[in-house]
C-alpha cells in the first residue's frame, strides 16, 4: 500500500483483502495531501469492511452464475450440449462458492485431479470453457479480475484419433437408450458433428435423393451428406412430430452417452471419436482422403491428413513410385547361377 507520484500526478496503491486480495490503483491528482488523505480512508474502509465496490461485494454463487452463464451466452451455440454439460461439473465442484472466493490455485488444483480421470484434450476443452465463463463475469460486473487466465492447458504432443472397432461400436450401440441409439448411428455412419446432428430438421433429410444437408458446419458453410441404407433405416423408423420439424427430440446427449461408454467398457471415449471412427474406418477400408474430406466437410487437405497413416496400400503405393525411376538393371538372378555346381 502507498502513495506515488507518476506522470504529473498522485497516485494511490492498496488491495482489497490482504497480500492475496485484488490490486488496486487510483489517479487522485496534483495534491499530495489529497492523496494522502484518500488512502488513510481507504484504509479505513478496508479495515471496516466498507470498501464500496459493487463488484467486490456481489454474493453470486458459482452454480447460480454458471444457469445465466448458459442462458445468455450458450444457448445460441452450437456447442450448448457441451458448454451445459462441463457447467454442470463445474458446479458439482464449486456451485456453493462465491464466484469472488474461487482462486487460480482452487482452478490448478482441480486441473490436476481432473486429469486423473480424463485425457488433457478434455481437460483443456473443460479449461477453456471454465475461462469463457469467468471472462463473462468480469464483462458483466461480477468479478475484478478473472481467476482463470493465467491457469495453462495442457501441451497435447499431436492431434487426438481416438477410434473404436465395429465390435467396440455394437457394444456402445447396444448399451444406448432408445432416444440415443439413432443419434449413435448417424454419427457412426456420416461423421456428423454432435451438434449438426441435433439441429437436424425433417426438411434437410431428402429420402428421394438419399442426402442430408447440413445448413451450417463448424467452418461455417453447409455440405451434402450422403445416406448409406443404415442411416435411411434408422431415420425411416422415426416418428415425426406434429408440434416439431428437428429430427431428434432430444438436445442434450452427454451424459447419456457417458453412461453407455461406461457400460460398454469403453475408456475415454467422446462423442466427437466417433467423427474419428467413421473417417478412420473409411481410410483403413481404401478410400482416399481426398473423399473423406469431402465427406468430413474439412475445409482443407490438411485437416484430413491425420487419418492417412491408416491406409492399408498408402505407404506401398508411395515406394512403388520409384520402379518407374530405376536406372540401374537389376539383375534377378540368382547369387551362385554362373556358378558350377560340383
Amino acid at each position: 500500500m502507498a502513495v506515488f507520484f507518476k506522470d504529473g500526478n498522485w497516485w494511490i496503491d492498496y488491495r482489497i483483502n490482504g497480500r492475496r486480495g485484488p490490486r488496486k490503483r487510483e489517479k487522485i491528482g496534483q495534491s499530495k495531501q489529497l492523496a494522502k488523505t484518500v488512502f488513510k480512508k481507504r484504509k479505513v474502509e478496508i479495515a471496516e469492511g466498507k470498501f464500496l465496490d459493487r463488484r467486490l461485494q456481489d454474493k453470486t454463487l458459482f452454480k447460480d452464475f454458471g444457469t445465466h452463464f448458459l442462458t445468455v451466452h450458450s444457448s445460441t451455440k452450437r456447442s450448448e450440449d457441451r458448454d451445459t454439460y462441463m457447467v454442470s461439473r463445474f458446479s458439482e465442484h464449486w456451485g456453493t462458492k462465491l464466484l469472488s472466493e474461487i482462486t487460480a490455485h482452487m482452478i490448478e488444483e482441480w486441473r490436476s485431479e481432473r486429469a486423473k480421470a480424463v485425457s488433457h484434450g478434455t481437460v483443456n476443452r473443460e479449461l477453456e470453457c471454465l475461462k469463457t465463463l469467468f471472462s463473462k463475469a468480469v464483462e458483466w460486473g461480477k468479478l475484478e479480475n478473472n481467476p482463470a487466465r493465467r491457469v495453462r492447458k495442457f501441451k497435447l504432443s499431436n492431434q487426438r484419433q481416438r477410434y473404436i472397432t465395429q465390435e467396440e461400436f455394437e457394444r456402445l450401440h447396444a448399451s444406448c437408450s432408445s432416444n440415443l441409439k439413432p443419434i449413435v448411428m448417424l454419427a457412426r455412419h456420416t461423421g456428423m458433428r454432435r451438434g449438426e446432428i441435433l439441429a437436424l430438421r425433417w426438411e434437410d433429410v431428402d429420402f428421394r435423393a438419399g442426402t442430408i444437408h447440413v445448413r451450417t458446419s463448424k467452418n461455417g458453410e453447409g455440405r451434402e451428406v450422403p445416406m448409406n441404407a443404415t442411416v435411411r433405416a434408422a431415420l425411416r423408423a422415426l416418428p415425426r412430430r406434429i408440434d416439431d420439424s428437428t429430427v431428434f427430440a432430444i438436445r442434450h446427449v452427454q451424459k447419456s452417452f457417458g453412461r453407455a461408454c461406461g457400460a460398454a467398457k469403453l475408456v475415454d471415449f467422446t462423442f466427437h471419436d466417433l467423427r474419428h471412427t467413421f473417417a478412420s474406418h473409411l481410410v483403413m477400408a481404401g478410400v482416399d482422403i481426398s473423399t473423406v474430406r469431402e465427406l468430413l466437410g474439412h475445409k482443407t487437405l490438411a485437416m484430413t491428413q491425420r487419418y492417412s497413416h491408416l491406409s492399408p496400400t498408402h505407404r506401398r503405393r508411395a515406394v512403388e513410385v520409384l520402379d518407374g525411376y530405376v536406372d540401374t538393371p537389376v539383375d534377378t538372378k540368382p547369387a551362385n547361377a554362373d556358378q558350377g555346381i560340383g
